[in-house]
């Protein structure tokens, strides 16, 4: 691993026969902007609480607050990129914009063997530059080149926006289904009635439900349930908060309340998953 003022680190598993290690066999919420690049195999990953595969030539862009848990790696070979705010800050742009906004809407996209080319080399000058010893001027070097590769990455994207590439003609229910799963991610913490996401979308819950068990072979309150849980378990194997502190986070009534909620799901109370 190399890092720089902690705010940029790179990892990478070309030389390891395993990248598993690299991950955590628990769900972990993400604290900074990750960009994974899989250079060979592949990965399974449960993001939020969408099931997400990373192939061979493609990218995978986790947000500050994501919930990841690694299921599978089969002979992956990756690259990665971790950086937060502070480093961020100064490298903002339109392109920027651009790009981690397709890459956050479909967390995994597949690139051409030329920009995969790119991708990796762009890693490497990093890793060069952050491996001087004597080199004072670090940062300004690999914000530069992370900026370039921000324009040519936002080129990718705006050719395939112009050829239609990237646009997915949805049907009417998946797009129910698509809106009801950006609903319960952003309000999963406070709502776990299907009543409050079928209002939001101005249906009945009989008909939202309906859609949600048609489209992913899921009730929507499994969805709803399944999401809560998966956060709860980030937060208590993080070991930062107490069951109590868990419990509001999660708005519930209590910690009892919160107890039962979760041992009914897991099989365990949350007290005994978080020394598990």
């Amino acid at each position: 691993m190399q890092s720089f003022d902690k705010s940029l680190y790179l990892v990478d598993s070309l030389t390891d026969a395993d990248c598993s290690a690299i991950f955590s066999a628990s769900p972990m919420q993400v604290c900074d902007h990750v960009m994974i690049l899989c250079i060979g195999g592949h990965l399974h990953f449960k993001v939020n609480f969408r099931d997400e595969v990373l192939n061979t030539d493609a990218v995978m862009y986790l947000r500050p607050g994501d919930v990841a848990q690694l299921q599978e790696a089969t002979d992956a070979k990756i690259v990665m990129l971790m950086f937060d705010e502070t480093f961020t800050g100064s490298i903002s742009s339109e392109v920027a914009l651009l790009l981690m906004q397709l890459l956050s809407n479909s967390q995994c996209v597949t690139v051409d063997s030329r920009s995969r080319d790119f991708l990796l080399k762009t890693y490497h000058e990093i890793r060069g530059i952050l491996e001087m010893q004597d080199f004072q001027f670090k940062e300004l070097a690999v914000k530069g080149i992370i900026q370039i590769a921000m324009a040519f990455g936002s080129q990718w994207v705006w050719e395939r926006m112009k050829t239609g590439e990237i646009e997915k003609d949805f049907t009417r229910q998946h797009k129910i289904f698509d809106r009801f799963l950006k609903l319960v991610l952003e309000n999963y913490m406070t709502e776990r009635s299907v009543s409050f996401y079928a209002n939001e979308m101005c249906i009945t819950p009989k008909y939202l439900s309906m859609i949600v068990a048609k489209e992913s072979g899921k009730y929507a309150v499994d969805w709803i349930r399944d999401q809560v849980i998966f956060k709860a378990k980030a937060l208590l194997r993080s070991r930062q908060y107490t069951v109590q502190q868990v419990a509001d986070m999660l708005h519930f009534p209590n910690p009892s309340f919160f107890g039962k909620y979760f041992k009914q799901v897991v099989g365990i109370p949350p007290r005994q998953y978080m020394v598990s």
